[in-house]
């Protein structure tokens, strides 16, 4: 597959391996979450614990930030989900918050990589009384993409939610096709480093020179559908979004994607925003209600 081809020449390239899964638990009591880290090589990357309120082994969700997003929870689901028996671990990408490095496409996938290899570690599992048999993942924003890329990596993930979820090869596309939009992008990401902790990376100008090409024809969501194929998939769109517009990145992969295995494919859709405030509930209870099926 092209995209972790890629990957693993930059990995060489820079010298990174993934082999490292030490886990380190800045605190850990009763209270959800615990803050844990784990680590990319050198990199120590940050994450959110929300253990299942259930004393059995209780299966794993993954739960993906938008860029650069709020800390801990995303939408509210890491301590809903907990409360509904499932365990879920929230990171933060490398160059966000706590996570060390700089933030980029790459760098982000490399940190579901990790986050999904640390998951899968015998240490965590023990520590956790994990049951990682039965694996979802979720993103929201730019973390709908990177869950729809990221589950690729590991065939036992089996359920994927991609939540307003963006995909890099069309935003790619706007950035080279609509000069306007290519500013107000960089402008986003200059403004997204201008907290350095929140967020550390090249800049606007810097980032689109170096990933535009690559997320154009490395990081196109529907390039994949074959593989995705395999996997269980809801898609969940904001009718009234104009950040990641339903039209311009949901549609486009939804009709990809049923013409490979449509029985295997879900759709919903709210009349709200990129935010999903006005329907968070009825999110929640629809996201819970599709895990369990």
């Amino acid at each position: 597959m092209k995209l972790f081809k890629l990957i693993i020449v930059l990995l060489l390239l820079f010298s990174i391996s993934s082999k490292s899964r030490t886990i380190s638990i800045a605190s850990y009591n009763d209270e959800n979450p615990t803050e844990i880290y784990f680590y990319k090589d050198s990199l120590k990357i940050q994450s959110w614990f929300y253990k299942s309120t259930r004393k059995e082994l209780s299966p794993i969700v993954f739960l993906l930030h938008g860029y650069p997003d709020q800390d801990k929870d995303v939408l509210g689901l890491g301590k809903f989900l907990s409360d509904e028996g499932f365990n879920v671990l929230c990171l933060n990408y490398i160059g966000t918050y706590k996570s060390e490095g700089l933030w980029d496409p790459i760098s982000s996938i490399q940190s579901v990589e990790a986050a999904i290899d640390f998951i899968n570690s015998e240490d965590f599992k023990r520590k956790f009384a994990i049951n990682s048999v039965e694996k979802t993942i979720i993103g929201h924003s730019f973390g709908g993409g990177m869950a729809v890329l990221g589950s690729l990596y590991d065939s036992s993930i089996t359920k994927v939610i991609s939540i307003a979820g963006g995909d890099l090869g069309v935003l790619g596309n706007q950035i080279l096709e609509d000069p306007e939009f290519a500013k107000g992008h960089q402008q986003f990401l200059d403004w997204a480093i201008s907290d350095s902790t929140i967020s550390r990376g090249l800049g606007g100008k810097k980032t689109h020179e170096i990933y535009g090409k690559i997320i154009i024809e490395e990081f196109n969501l529907k390039d994949y559908c074959d593989q995705l194929s395999q996997k269980d998939i809801l898609l969940i769109g904001g009718w009234n979004d104009d950040v990641i517009k339903v039209e311009d990145h949901m549609l486009p992969l939804y009709r990809c994607l049923q013409q490979f295995d449509p029985e295997r494919l879900n759709i919903k859709t709210f009349e709200t925003d990129h935010s999903f405030r006005s329907v968070n509930l009825e999110l929640k209870q629809k996201v819970l209600e599709w895990i369990k099926e």
